[in-house]
């Protein structure tokens, strides 16, 4: 299976354009973690990668916002999580990529963009490791208006603390040949 190819069965041949933007380990509980001096009109794709320790001491849920627009009602979010047995979608006015459950963490991914018309998205795959189940999130975003260029990206908690000491995020950007 390996080295097997492909050929054009995967739409994104990311090799060999994949660059380190900035990583990011926290030192302190932190409410957000900002990303700032991107330039997604020269970068073409942004995928950050996290692992979140949740230390709020509440579940704590997970947003990516465009240009420091954190207003949650700017956004939509539709969200597939399994969790065991059960499944649940949901949709909210908001732009929550996961949800960390109190007192553990998560690892995920997200690829952000601006589609062709301008609008800000993000697609996220998150587990959140329980030590009696495993969660999995699978969450689109997108921002109700259009933005110009997508300059800053801030992860935002909606809990003090919710990322916690050791939390690592990695903003990489992907140039398209």
């Amino acid at each position: 299976m390996w080295g097997m190819d492909l050929g054009n069965a995967f739409p994104l041949d990311i090799s060999g354009h994949l660059t380190v933007v900035e990583n990011k380990t926290l030192v302190a509980n932190a409410t957000s973690v900002v990303f700032s001096g991107l330039d997604v009109d020269s970068d073409n794709i942004y995928f950050l990668y996290y692992n979140i320790n949740n230390a709020a001491g509440a579940n704590a849920n997970i947003g990516l916002y465009a240009n420091n627009d954190t207003t949650a009602t700017n956004y939509y979010t539709q969200v597939f999580q399994a969790s065991g047995a059960v499944s649940t979608p949901a949709r909210s006015n908001s732009s929550w990529a996961t949800s960390v459950v109190n007192a553990h963490d998560c690892i995920g991914f997200a690829y952000i963009d601006l589609n062709p018309a301008d609008y800000f998205r993000a697609l996220c795959y998150t587990t959140n490791n329980i030590s009696t189940s495993v969660d999995i999130w699978l969450a689109g975003i997108t921002k109700t208006a259009t933005t110009a260029n997508l300059t800053q990206l801030d992860v935002l908690s909606d809990q003090a603390d919710g990322i916690g000491t050791g939390s690592i995020l990695t903003l990489y950007k992907i140039k398209e040949s």
